[in-house]
């Protein structure tokens, strides 16, 4: 009564909204024709008029004789959840898009970039740039120590490195003189 104003529940079928209401019908028909369960979604009319989406569900109670007596069904509202689920794909969508156009900037970057992770500066990602300059060196998921052991002869580059890291203060240099074996 609370959700449709109507007090007589056989009139359920009247709250359907019509683009939901012959896959519902064709649902009921069989369970009640097969005495099996009844699950649908679809979308109920609120007293005010407003539909909202619903999960129904109906089992038969089954005499000794094997003939169904009655009916026992269930209506839960799921509109919420299906809003949230809605929602929830947008948002993956939106970062998915936004992965793909840092993937984009990041390899197309007229620069060598490189992110390393963690206190062993271990290569997560290299763009293009930075691939070049280490021809035939497997970087990605490589300590930086294991990866370019000449980075670390140089003192001063991997105090800068560890400055960054331990203080989330970023560090760019235009050119660096470095001996690469």
């Amino acid at each position: 009564f609370e959700f449709t104003g109507e007090l007589e529940t056989n009139k359920w079928m009247h709250f359907v909204h019509p683009e939901d209401l012959d896959r519902t019908l064709k649902h009921w028909k069989i369970s009640i024709e097969n005495g099996i369960p009844f699950e649908v979604e679809h979308r109920l009319k609120r007293k005010n008029g407003i539909y909202e989406w619903h999960l129904t569900r109906g089992r038969a109670d089954v005499g000794s004789n094997g003939l169904i007596k009655r009916w026992y069904g269930t209506c839960t509202n799921t509109e919420e959840q299906i809003i949230l689920s809605q929602e929830l794909s947008t948002a993956h969508l939106t970062v998915e898009l936004e992965r793909q156009k840092f993937e984009t900037l990041f390899h197309g970057a007229p620069a060598a970039m490189a992110i390393l992770k963690g206190p062993n500066f271990v290569f997560e990602r290299v763009n293009t740039e930075f691939s070049t300059i280490f021809l035939n060196r497997e970087l990605v998921g490589q300590p930086l120590a294991h990866a370019i052991p000449e980075f670390i002869q140089r003192s001063d580059l991997l105090e800068k490195i560890k400055e960054v890291f331990n203080t989330g203060v970023s560090y760019s240099v235009k050119e660096m003189k470095s001996i690469l074996s």
